[in-house]
């Protein structure tokens, strides 16, 4: 694990079950700069074959990166993003997420969450 913020570890969820059009949500929290302040966190996606890499002191899992999304986080170190499954996903698509964002306190200065990986049914 990485270090939080003030209040903790950084925690990572998800939910939705990534069937065709269905509701998903993805939640990252504890994502703090070591500042006191908002920063940009960056979404790491990736698909398979993931083949997890050594990361700024740390273990990237979705590599090779697909897409990389940056985020503001709230004041809190917190975001939520809602969005829909597409339709016509193949079933046992894996996808794989992670956070990384600048971290002054976390070694060579950038914070990670776990990795989670979602599979379509």
């Amino acid at each position: 694990m990485e270090p939080g913020g003030p209040g903790g570890f950084p925690e990572f969820a998800g939910a939705g079950d990534l069937s065709d059009g269905s509701p998903n949500s993805l939640y990252l929290r504890e994502a703090h700069s070591g500042l006191f302040m908002p920063t940009a966190a960056g979404l790491f996606i990736g698909v398979d074959p993931s083949t997890p890499a050594p990361f700024k002191q740390g273990t990237l899992v979705p590599v090779p990166v697909l897409e990389l999304i940056f985020v503001p986080t709230s004041p809190g170190g917190t975001i939520t993003i809602g969005f829909d499954w597409p339709s016509g996903v193949p079933s046992g698509f894996n996808l794989y997420l992670q956070w990384g964002w600048p971290n002054i306190n976390a070694p060579a200065g950038v914070g990670l969450s776990k990795a989670l990986r979602g599979t379509t049914p």
